[in-house]
């Protein structure tokens, strides 16, 4: 069940984040000018709208920041791994230059 709730929360952390979400938000909130009437039923739909978002969007960026803090783990990982190597053949490099040195002489 986990798994649902944060895979509908990602699609919709997503989908709101696009331009045409953006549009359609400022279509939705132009609609009072041209239906005066129904402002009132308008300005309901709107925070229900917000109260289901907010908390939606919270856990899709949750999500989605565990993912990337995963991601920067592993690149991290690596590139200690790869630290250690250069470290590693840089003192061979190093024991080489130092015996061919003391053996020229």
């Amino acid at each position: 069940m986990t798994r649902i709730n944060e895979r509908v929360a990602v699609a919709a952390t997503r989908g709101f984040g696009t331009m045409w979400a953006c549009y359609a938000l400022i279509v939705f909130s132009l609609l009072p000018l041209i239906l005066p009437d129904q402002q009132a039923q308008l300005l309901y739909w709107s925070n229900c709208v917000q109260l289901v978002a907010l908390p939606l969007l919270m856990v899709g960026q949750q999500v989605l920041g565990r993912a990337a803090e995963r991601r920067a783990n592993e690149t991290h990982d690596a590139v200690i791994e790869e630290l250690a190597l250069l470290r590693e053949e840089s003192a061979q490099i190093a024991q080489l230059t130092t015996t061919t040195s003391t053996e020229g002489t």
